[in-house]
């Protein structure tokens, strides 16, 4: 499987950019997964490019940062739905989709499913740190990986998940979906 990388997009970099200052020391942490996450759903679906997608891996999970909390999906969407207030009604119902389900436990099924299964893959890779690949070759992960190292990512998911358990221990991972 040939899959050539995308380093930088646009729609991506313009989000960042724009909440840079939110990120504070973590913008390239977030960039490097928003990146990762992007390549994966670009790869499942031998993509190059896809806009909804790439606003989907920029905004996310935006609302940690954006809202200071670990619940963070409604964060995330006003974000998205504030910034994209211009789109047309298509694209904003699609990217609101792909990002609200992208921590379904079970395979979504519904509009945009294509795009919300290949997402919801995609962060799934890369929280496991790959373990769990979703059928993209070994050597195509590992070059993504290298591109965009994790950067400690996943030690501020495992702070911020712990923050979390503590104050609310009846539901420690708000942001899953049945």
């Amino acid at each position: 499987m040939s899959y050539r990388i995308v380093h930088n997009d646009r729609f991506i970099e313009e989000v960042l950019s724009h909440y840079k200052t939110q990120f504070g020391c973590d913008y390239e942490k977030y960039r490097n997964h928003a990146y990762r996450v992007y390549n994966y759903s670009l790869c499942q679906l031998g993509l190059a490019t896809h806009e909804e997608l790439a606003f989907a891996a920029a905004f996310h999970d935006l609302g940690i940062w954006s809202a200071n909390t670990f619940d963070y999906l409604d964060a995330s969407l006003r974000c998205m739905l504030n910034y994209l207030e211009r789109h047309d009604y298509e694209k904003l119902r699609a990217i609101s989709t792909i990002i609200y389900w992208h921590h379904k436990r079970t395979p979504y099924v519904g509009v945009f499913e294509e795009e919300v299964e290949a997402f919801r893959k995609a962060d799934l890779m890369d929280v496991t740190l790959g373990y769990k690949n979703c059928g993209i070759p070994a050597t195509v992960m590992q070059e993504i990986k290298r591109a965009f190292p994790y950067r400690s990512f996943h030690f501020k998911l495992v702070k911020l998940s712990w923050k979390n358990f503590i104050r609310h221990p009846g539901n420690p991972l708000p942001m899953f979906k049945e």
